[in-house]
């Protein structure tokens, strides 16, 4: 069989004569080629023609954003949300009354969209950093909406939109791949309109709270630009492609279950319904943490989950997708991208879990083998190639079914049973209505019972942390157990600060008098990564728990954290990244602590979805939490040291 025919075998859920295997290149691509550091034999080649020339399948089943890189136009689009790309099948047009401005100087695009009612604007960047650290789109450094109702000038847009069904591009790039690989159109990023403002407009921490307290405006923003999906949908099913990747991005925390399934779940049973009249496959992107999410994908519709990404990076691991998926969906992935990383990753490691995949997947029907999220920047180009030849010899179909040997700690971890039991914190019934505010994110209601306790001379220092300290600390387990979800905990951390800024002032005057507080914490992601809501919601958290918390962004340089080390002498510095090409920055700077005198007096915690607390102990670190909740317990017990 060719490459091509295993992969649609695999999809359709047939079993081919060998487990496809196809590793997505483009972000090790992109950051080797922008730093000159390809190996030597590939110097002059093209990621298809180094695919090919190991053997292996071309991973064409995402999007590649990198035929957007050379238009001002092109670019300009993404601070819609919408990608021009060639084999996407279609193109954009906008009505008469629209004006589309576009200017570029060096790596900056500027776009201002002039519509009859009201005009908005957005920056964008692509530099050679962004490409060395081995990102494919732009950066949007400027959002379109900058007040919350210039939402209706970008409705207007996608009201007036009209898409046009262009095809060329698409049975061009069909033709170059061959049988080599299988070409999935490129329909959308996102899955549905809600998930596309969700995605594009806000930023994200604030949108949940838009979710929660604008709905009806959010509901209808996302009606006009339904006009967008409903043209795509028809677009795509009418198409010459065979299978369809559409949306994506999903996790547990971020879409999380109730909002997937009200504002996501339905459009993509939508698309595979509407798809499958016509013969066609769906393909969605799963590249996050799917835990909380895993019935309602499995009742999505879709043909192929795309980019599963197993535990360690995630909780659950891959023989757990495959028991729970396999009947009605194909993984493709399952191959964490940590593996392919020798120093993270020993021989001994690395063997182990392939030993696993094979017995995990077994008989090996719906799966197709690839690197998940894709093969990061600093992969052992040789673990590729061990992988093709596990494959070739290990992976023919079917699998010899049957029970599999347990694999080394790291990747098969007992789970222990969720029933954390809820932490109750023991104060006076004069108390609970503050907690019962915090709880149920009544930011009016708290100002009137902490005035009614001042009142009663209860001490300032006793309401923030018998009140409303303890609150925020069960919000936080709630979370950490899926019990709560983000707009709640925002709604929460909304009311702690309301109740705060009525005892600012006595909290003040009882500074240095005992007033307890956490301490201090420089947070930040770090340099080249431009994802923030993970780093935002940790910091809501530490606030909430009395934490004083230094927010330095997105992006930081080494010597930017270095410098707010010195400037606050904090007694934490907590750490993000959501890229496995960032994580290195991570060590660099616990090297660079160590360099300047600072890492004895500095306790150093890390986070984001490639972090592992194997990663923590390999590069020195404290410790790793797994969410903002669990961000709070470590930061607590480094400080004590309890």
């Amino acid at each position: 069989m060719t490459h091509k025919e295993r992969m649609m075998a695999a999809i359709k859920g047939e079993t081919p004569d060998v487990i496809p295997y196809a590793p997505r290149l483009d972000l090790w691509f992109t950051a080797h080629s922008a730093a000159d550091t390809l190996p030597v034999k590939y110097k002059n080649s093209s990621v298809d023609e180094i695919c090919r020339a190991e053997g292996w399948g071309l991973y064409k089943v995402t999007a590649d954003y990198k035929y957007i890189q050379d238009s001002a136009e092109d670019i300009a689009l993404v601070s819609l949300g919408l990608f021009a790309l060639p084999m996407a099948g279609y193109r954009f047009n906008f009505s008469s009354e629209i004006k589309m401005e576009v200017k570029q100087e060096g790596d900056t695009v500027m776009v201002k969209f002039h519509t009859p009612v009201g005009m908005v604007s957005s920056v964008l960047e692509y530099t050679e950093q962004l490409k060395k650290e081995g990102i494919t789109y732009p950066w949007v450094k400027e959002r379109l909406i900058k007040e919350f109702d210039d939402w209706k000038i970008v409705a207007y847009l996608f009201e007036n939109m009209k898409l046009i069904p262009d095809w060329d591009g698409y049975l061009q790039w069909v033709e170059e791949i061959g049988h080599d690989g299988l070409g999935a159109s490129p329909a959308s990023d996102a899955s549905s309109p809600m998930h596309h403002i969700q995605k594009t407009f806000f930023a994200p921490t604030d949108f949940y709270i838009y979710y929660k307290e604008r709905a009806k405006e959010l509901e209808a923003f996302a009606a006009s630009v339904a006009n967008y999906y409903d043209q795509l949908l028809d677009v795509v099913a009418e198409s010459p492609a065979e299978v369809i990747t559409w949306g994506g991005n999903y996790d547990d925390t971020i879409t999380y279950p109730p909002y997937f399934e009200k504002e996501i779940l339905p459009w993509l049973k939508k698309a595979a319904n509407a798809l499958r009249q016509k013969g066609k496959l769906l393909l969605t992107h799963c590249d996050g943490e799917n835990y909380g999410l895993m019935e309602l994908i499995k009742n999505s519709g879709v043909d192929a989950a795309e980019s599963v990404c197993p535990h360690p990076m995630t909780k659950l691991r891959l023989h757990e997708y495959y028991e729970r998926w396999a009947d009605n969906i194909t993984i493709i992935g399952g191959i964490p991208a940590e593996l392919v990383i020798r120093e993270n990753t020993s021989d001994t490691d690395f063997e182990a879990y392939m030993d696993y995949m094979f017995k995990a997947v077994a008989p090996g029907r719906r799966f197709f083998a690839g690197i998940s999220d894709a093969v990061p920047v600093f992969a052992d180009f040789d673990r590729l190639r061990q992988i093709n030849e596990l494959i070739e010899a290990k992976g023919k179909l079917p699998l010899e079914e049957g029970s599999f040997r347990p694999v080394f700690d790291e990747y098969i971890i007992k789970r222990e049973v969720e029933d954390r039991e809820k932490k109750i914190t023991e104060v006076s019934v004069e108390y609970t209505a503050i907690r019962q505010d915090i709880f149920t994110g009544n930011s009016i209601n708290i100002k009137t019972h902490i005035e009614e306790l001042l009142q009663r001379d209860i001490a300032a220092e006793d309401i923030l942390q018998e009140g409303m300290v303890s609150a925020m600390e069960i919000i936080g387990e709630r979370f950490s157990s899926g019990d709560v979800f983000i707009p709640e905990m925002l709604m929460a951390a909304k009311t702690m600060e309301a109740g705060v800024s009525i005892l600012k002032d006595k909290l003040m005057k009882s500074a240095g008098k005992g007033t307890r507080t956490g301490g201090k914490i420089v947070l930040g992601t770090v340099f080249g990564d431009l994802h923030d809501i993970g780093k935002n919601l940790v910091g809501i958290m530490l606030r909430g728990v009395g934490f004083d918390v230094v927010d330095l962004g997105i992006n930081v340089s080494i010597q930017e954290f270095i410098k707010q080390a010195k400037t606050h002498n904090p007694k934490i510095m907590a750490l993000s990244a959501l890229l496995t090409t960032t994580m290195p920055q991570m060590q660099k700077l616990i090297e660079a602590l160590h360099e300047a005198g600072l890492r004895s007096s500095i306790k150093v915690m890390i986070g984001g979805a490639p972090v592992t607390p194997k990663f923590a102990d390999q590069i020195g670190a404290d410790g790793c939490a797994a969410n903002a909740g669990d961000a709070v317990s470590l930061a607590k017990k480094l400080v004590t040291g309890i």
